[in-house]
This record gives structure tokens, sequence and C-alpha cells, in this order.
């Protein structure tokens, strides 16, 4: 974790380039601050702070983001609220926030606490002293690399050992386990003669008194393992068992494949939902937008809180969630995973992320069933005219990249991801290199975002111009290092990407031989390492070279299927400059700036699309519709990030019956005057009139209409 000091507070850089900036007005050094250590046992049992600073101080300035305090000694936790000032008796407190980097002040009253708000953003809150005062300030990273493995034999009881040992993750078994802090990554997965738990994660592995059952069947495993994962559950191999889950004395039947995939998700959403619900009793928790749904099943938080996992998991079981289902989020997340050997590995990665798991099936995709959905999945509900063939659709060859590609078969999810072979649509194709990769870049040294722009199109130099100007919008605040490359040589293109670097963003020409280059081509395939984090190839039919680039060492990047026309590829170039350093993941990202095109599907994602190159300052970066209707306009907002699932959003501008669940859209109505307030308070993107649009450009678009 790097600090740096700025001309009015500190940066802090975790090993993930997570970036936090805390102002400190009027800073001066103390060899001791008040102490943070008794004070973080209040906020979760374990917390630490990696790094702590003190100082005296005349304000702190904190990122915006939902901030709670804790007085010391009353132990009471409120989150702070943007409509009231709030004032800080002569007592001991506590503020932290979730931050990119989660972050902690610790400080003794008298003081003032206040919101201040600029352009761009939904405000700060301000902690302002009456006199110098000294304060301590912890930082502590969500992204640590894990050292632990658990070694198993190569068969289906290792593999059933090994999903056991890892819910050591999440010692929380109330249900404030469902916040996305919790979820730690869990220890790695290795194959050997015989089974070593370290001692370190069998004594942290919470005994919830569930079980999962079921026969001697890889499949079984894959596609339980998050419910088992969530619960608790110790994983028990039976040859011809019916599949079920034991929860005390009680037996619950899963069913046979296909349907026990479905049952295992269906009993993972309930739980973990209704688990949301009850972490509102908790000091932690605040009242949700689907509380009332308790009432409508018969619930009592206060008793379920209070009650063990397997007591609750027992209660959910005999409710009809089935009635209420629809006031949740669509599941964040749904992995296709090939159920093999090879892929155990895979699953520490994924299952931090709590995915739904299913057995990857697809058909074959023919050129109209392509043309049709790709149609589809745009901004436009009426595309212009193409050029028709006989079927009325655009007709489009695949000379460049030569990929046969499939139609997965999906299930619930808001997005998907495909761990099997063949290459499908809709979903990000991704390897288990991709999530090994990661490792190498939280050991990196150095707390620079950097930046390589490639241009060997001269024709496409909008895009590369344009490009750069959204990757310097943040440049100051993320410490972006951008270069720029022109009209580059094959050796040099290869330094490129064999260099450190977090994202590189080429513009050029691709042929079978490779990405064009002045002096020739070059296949990524030869090259020794790819040391790029992400990368996105805005070439015609790049994918096989992006997905070299994941087996040679990058995490995720934005590719092609097709040949696109210059002018759509730089919009959609572009566009996801500019989403990646707003802190979209990369998938999310790629699908809003390809949406802007006729046929968004030419574009794609390769490797892990969760990954997310520069986080948010609102962690969870928004993406909104607009709607006019006479003078009322309805704003519809959208937080969606995989790594939040749990987690809640609340507006700092819009009275709101309790808060909201990540996943689920919000829908205000508003007058011209609020709705120019509101877009002062994000720079994310806006879709009206089935366009998107940047902030300044719609402000400027309706005071014209």
């Amino acid at each position: 974790m790097e600090t740096t000091w700025l001309d009015d507070g500190i940066r802090v850089t975790d090993a993930a380039k997570n970036t936090v900036v805390v102002g400190t007005d009027g800073w001066s050094p103390v060899p001791e601050g008040p102490s943070l250590t008794d004070a973080l046992s209040v906020v979760a049992e374990g917390a630490t702070a990696e790094r702590t600073l003190s100082g005296s101080v005349q304000s702190v300035t904190l990122p915006p983001v939902i901030v709670k305090a804790v007085s010391l000694s009353s132990d009471g936790i409120r989150q702070l609220s943007p409509n009231e000032t709030m004032r800080f008796d002569v007592e001991s407190y506590m503020l932290y926030a979730n931050a990119n980097v989660q972050l902690f002040v610790r400080f003794d009253g008298p003081a003032t606490g206040r919101f201040v708000s600029e352009e761009g953003e939904s405000g700060r809150y301000v902690i302002e002293f009456p006199d110098r005062t000294p304060v301590s300030i912890g930082f502590e990273t969500l992204d640590e690399v894990v050292e632990d493995t658990v070694t198993v034999p190569e068969t289906t009881e290792g593999v059933a050992t090994a999903l056991t040992a890892l819910s050591a993750a999440n010692t929380v078994t109330s249900p404030d386990r469902t916040w996305p802090t919790t979820r730690d990554e869990p220890p790695r997965v290795e194959f050997g003669d015989t089974t070593d738990v370290p001692a370190t994660v069998a004594d942290d592995r919470p005994d919830t008194g569930i079980e999962l059952v079921v026969p001697d069947d890889l499949r079984y495993l894959f596609t339980g393992a998050s419910l088992t994962h969530y619960l608790g559950a110790a994983v028990c191999v039976e040859p011809g068992a019916e599949p079920a889950l034991r929860v005390g004395d009680r037996v619950v039947s899963l069913g046979e494949l296909p349907s026990y995939q479905r049952r295992t998700a269906e009993l993972l959403a309930r739980c973990f939902y209704l688990d949301c619900v009850a972490r509102g009793a908790g000091p932690h928790g605040g009242r949700l937008t689907v509380a009332d749904v308790f009432g409508e099943l018969g619930l009592d938080a206060d008793r379920l809180y209070e009650a063990s996992l397997a007591q609750r998991v027992s209660t959910y079981l005999d409710t009809e969630f089935r009635a209420v289902r629809d006031r949740f989020p669509d599941w964040h997340l749904s992995m296709y995973v090939a159920p093999t050997f090879d892929n155990v590995s895979t699953l520490p990665h994924l299952l931090q992320r709590l995915p739904h798991f299913f057995l990857p099936e697809s058909h074959d995709l023919t050129e109209t069933e392509w043309l049709e959905l790709s149609s589809n999945d745009t901004f436009r509900r009426d595309p212009p005219d193409r050029e028709p063939d006989s079927n009325g659709l655009r007709r489009v060859t695949r000379e460049v990249s030569n990929v046969d590609l499939v139609q997965p078969e999906l299930g619930p999810g808001r997005e998907h991801g495909w761990l099997a072979d063949d290459v499908p649509i809709e979903v990000f194709k991704t390897f288990p290199e991709a999530y090994e990769n990661r490792r190498k870049y939280l050991a990196r040294e150095g707390s620079e975002l950097t930046v390589a722009a490639v241009l060997n199109n001269a024709e496409m130099r909008t895009e590369h111009d344009h490009a750069i100007e959204h990757y310097e919008l943040r440049a100051d605040e993320l410490n972006i290092d951008i270069t720029i490359q022109e009209n580059i040589s094959v050796a040099e293109l290869a330094r490129t990407f064999e260099a450190t670097h977090d994202l590189v963003h080429f513009i050029g020409h691709r042929e079978s031989a490779g990405l064009e280059c002045a002096d020739g081509y070059l296949s990524t395939d030869s090259l020794a390492v790819s040391n790029a984090r992400t990368f996105f190839l805005n070439a015609c039919g790049s994918y096989p070279e992006g997905e070299a680039l994941i087996r040679k060492g990058s995490i995720a990047g934005g590719v092609t299927f097709e040949s696109v026309l210059d002018s759509e590829a730089a919009r959609v170039g572009t566009t996801f400059a500019r989403l990646m350093v707003l802190g979209f993941s990369v998938k999310r990202g790629l699908d809003y700036a390809r949406r802007q095109l006729l046929m968004p599907k030419d574009y794609a994602v390769v490797g892990n699309g969760t990954h997310v190159l520069a986080q948010s300052d609102a962690l969870v970066p928004p993406m909104r519709w607009l709607f006019r209707d006479g003078e009322e306009f309805r704003i519809v907002v959208e937080h969606d990030e995989s790594w939040a699932h749990g987690g809640y959003m609340q507006s700092r501008l819009f009275e709101e019956d309790g808060r909201s669940l990540v996943g689920r859209d919000r829908v205000y109505t508003v007058d011209w005057g609020k709705l120019r307030e509101y877009l002062d308070t994000s720079q994310a993107p806006i879709v009206y009139e089935e366009q998107l649009w940047w902030p300044d450009e719609l402000r400027e678009e309706l005071t014209r209409e």
C-alpha cells in the first residue's frame, strides 16, 4: 500500500491500483494519535487497518461514498445524512467508509460534520474542528493476495474436501455475511497425493451444521459450489446418493441434473436475499426498500439476526419466497463452467463473487440468428435500414476472424461468463489463466495506473485523440501515466505488450497474420509474455489476438469478432476509454460502449469480464436512462457490478423509502430544476432517446429543446 502526500491531502493506493483520496486541511504529523485498535472492533470482529497515519488537522474530507459514525462510548452506529449537519460532542468517535480502500477516521470531539458538493460528484463528507485536532486515519485493502493452499487428491472426494475448506473465506455467520466486504478470496486449491488443509484455514471455517450430499459426479460439485460456499456447508460425496441439503435433522431433496442446478441457484438466492433483509436488524444494516417482504412472509428480522445460519436456512425453506422473488434483483453473475479437474483451481477465484454455476450448453449459431440477436442488443429500438439480404437483414461475412460462434443456453443472471470450450455470443469468454494472472499484478510495485495508447492506423486518429482525452479526465485523481505511440513496428508493439501496463489500447487493423504494424504483423501468440493487465484491441476480427494475450498473462480485454467500420470503431473505443476510468468493469463498459452501434455484438470481452481497471469514487458507477413526459422527467438508475453484490445504494438527492440493493433499478420523477442538479452529481453516461450522452452534452441538448 503506497501513500502519496498531495497539496491538500493524502492519496493511498493498494496493490490492485485501487485509490482513495482523503482531504486533510492543515495536516501536521504527530507521533501518536487517537488509537484505532479498540475502535475497529466496534466495526467488525477482527477488523484491521494495514496503514495508519496520525496528525493534527483543521478538517478531514472523505470520498463521495456512504459514511457511518460510531460513538465509542455508546457503540451506537448511524449513517450520516447529506441533508443535515451533525454535531459531534466531546467524546470519542470513529467514522468508517467502504471506499475503494476501506477507510477509518478516529477523533475526539467536538466537531461538525456536513456534506459539500462539487460538480461531477454527489457530495463529500467533511469533518471540521474548532481548533487543530489530532486524528488517526486508517486504510485497509480489500484485495489481498491469498497465500494459503488447500491440497487434495484429484478425485471427486478431494474436490468435495476442497469446497468444504473454501468456506473459511467468510467467517461471519450472521446475516452480515451478505456484505461484499465479508467475502474474502478463498484459499487456492492444488492436487496432490494426500490431503493438506492448513490450520489457518481449518480454524477459520465455521461449523454451520449444514451438509450438501451429492453423488460421485463432478457436475454436482461444480453446480452446487456457490450454495455450499454461502451456507458454509460440509460437502459429502456418497456414490449413488440423491442430491440433498441437510440442515440439522432436516433433509431437503435437490433433484437430479439438470433440475439440480436450477434448484441450488434458487436456494442460494432465497437464503442470500432474505439474509440481506434480516441484517437490517443488526448494527450495520439499515432498512432496505424490500424490507416489507418480511411482513408478507411472516418473518421476524430481530429473531433471525440472532439465529444461527442453520436456523435461518430452515426458516427460509418454509417461506413462499417465489411470491416475492421479483422484488429482489436478478442474480448478479452466472458462470457456465466445464466440470473438469482442470477447472477446479479456478473455483476459489470465482466463489468470491458468489455466482450461479451452470453446465455449459449451446448450439451452433447461424448467421441469421447472430444478426437478429445483435440488432436487438442496442440502445436504438428501430435501427436505420441497412442493405438487406433476402431475409431483410444486413449481410455480413466472417472473412477476418474465422471464429465459429455458438449460442449459449443462459440461466438467470444479469451478467454471464463462459469457462468452457467454444466461443459464445453475449457472454465473456474466459480461461483459468485470466484468474491466476491477477496474482502477479497484485505483486507489482508502483501506484501509477499506466495506459499505453497505440495508433497504427492514421485514419482512426479521431478515436486515438478522444480516447486520450478521456483517460486524462481522472489522470490526477487516479495517478494515470499515459504513453502515446504511433505507427510503431512489430518489435515496438511486442515490447508494449511485454512491458508493464495496466491497459493497452490498440487502434488499427488486424489480418490473419496478426495486428498490423509499420513493418508487418504481430501475432500476440508469439509474445514471450503479456504484462498488459487489460487491453482493448480495436481492430477487425481481433478475438484470436485477445485470447492469446490472456494465455500469455493478461486478465481481460475487449476484442471484435468481425470487420467493423472505422467510424463505429471510433465511437466504441472512445466511449470504452471513458467508462474504464469511471470505474466500469471491462464487460459492463464494453456492453454500453458497443450498444451505440447497429450491430453491437461485433464486440466481445475475453478473459475475466468482471475485472475493474480503476474503481469509481462512488464505488459502483451508475448507468442512467432518462425519459421525458412533458415538463417532467423520469430517471432510471442502475448500479450493477458483480463485486458489490449484497451492497446497497442510496441517493443523496432524492428521498427514498430505504436503501436499494445493488442491481435493483431505482426510478425517480423530477422537474427540470432537479434534473439539472442531478446531472451535476456524476460523470457517468445517460441514455436519452436511445442515444448515449455525457452529462454536459445532455444538459446542453435539453436546454435547446
